[in-house]
């Protein structure tokens, strides 16, 4: 009687294609999360680079990204960036399905733990990183909209409100059988009142408003050098929508930032933008902060539904923090 062949996990499949391909080794660092990724030093010289598992499904998607950062890198903004090769950027490797595997290079530099953020009120950046913060991400947007010019690029992973309007119905749903029952309301009200506030704003008729964005540039995505140049890694999420969507990572991140901070922060993002903020985009970041915030909790509460009640249960204490955290945003 014979046996079918076991298939190799992804895990082993990624480290066997790090064995074969990246010698010789000197470290791994494998870090789990919605996209698995290997920190890799190897060679000699010895060197670093960052390998991200990808879906095959997104290959196309994939090769534009890198087109971008590559572009990017070349006009003077602060990116991670993929391998100088196509052929070695991007391998397909075989486990229980296929799966890409993208190589970057390294980008040095230091980020910040948002567990770390979250706990302690009094945590800040140093002024020069708030303002290399806002310069990269400013530089970044005004960049991608040169970019845009002259490529084809897919509207298919759009972000607009409309999206976070569509989830969190679905995330109220999912959360009502574990979480506090008033304080699910009191986020429920406050959700509602940031909705009608940013539609108000008319953000979509402001020029450079609506365009390329990084949408996930939290600061374990952001890496800040020792003179407070900050470098964006992780596009996984890029895609059109609201600037003040990416803006709002840093009110998320230091919700009890001081004046001196906000403004240091604003400063670097007119100066790589190269524009004046529009009164509009000023009073929507806080609110797009509160957005980003539930948008985050609605995709893990989705998640967690997937699971054994008994199990979500034993999250409760984990999504009320973070329903308080978005109702003092």
């Amino acid at each position: 009687m014979s046996t079918a062949p076991s298939v190799q996990s992804l895990s082993s499949s990624v480290t066997q294609w790090i064995s074969e391909h990246l010698k010789p080794i000197h470290d791994v660092h494998h870090i789990e999360g919605f996209s698995d990724v290997y920190l890799v030093t190897h060679g000699t010289p010895s060197q670093k680079c960052v390998l991200r598992v990808r879906s095959c499904e997104e290959t196309e998607r994939i090769t534009c990204e890198l087109r971008l950062l590559a572009y990017l890198r070349d006009h003077g903004v602060r990116v991670e960036c993929g391998v100088p090769s196509p052929q070695e950027a991007l391998t397909t490797i075989q486990a229980d399905q296929p799966h890409l595997l993208v190589r970057y290079t390294f980008s040095e530099g230091q980020g910040r733990l948002n567990a770390h953020l979250r706990t302690d009120p009094h945590y800040r950046l140093m002024l020069s990183e708030s303002e290399g913060f806002g310069f990269t991400l400013g530089s970044f947007h005004r960049v991608a909209d040169e970019w845009v010019k002259s490529n084809s690029v897919s509207e298919r992973r759009g972000f607009s409100l409309e999206h976070i309007q569509e989830k969190f119905p679905m995330a109220k749903q999912c959360l009502a059988p574990i979480v506090d029952e008033v304080l699910l309301g009191e986020c429920e009200q406050k959700f509602w009142s940031c909705w009608h506030d940013l539609q108000a704003l008319k953000l979509r008729d402001i020029p450079s408003e609506f365009g390329l964005c990084h949408r996930d540039c939290h600061m374990e995505n952001t890496l800040f050098d020792k003179e407070g140049n900050a470098t964006l890694i992780d596009w996984e999420t890029c895609g059109f929508g609201f600037r003040t969507y990416d803006m709002g990572h840093y009110v998320l991140a230091f919700k009890h930032a001081s004046k001196d901070d906000l403004n240091a922060f604003l400063r670097g993002y007119e100066n790589g933008a190269q524009r004046k903020l529009h009164d509009a985009e000023a009073l929507a970041m806080g609110k797009m902060a509160a957005m980003r915030e539930m948008w985050g909790i609605a995709c893990i509460s989705l998640r967690s539904a997937k699971k054994p009640l008994d199990v979500q249960i034993k999250q409760k204490d984990y999504f009320e923090e973070r329903l308080k955290y978005f109702l003092n945003v």
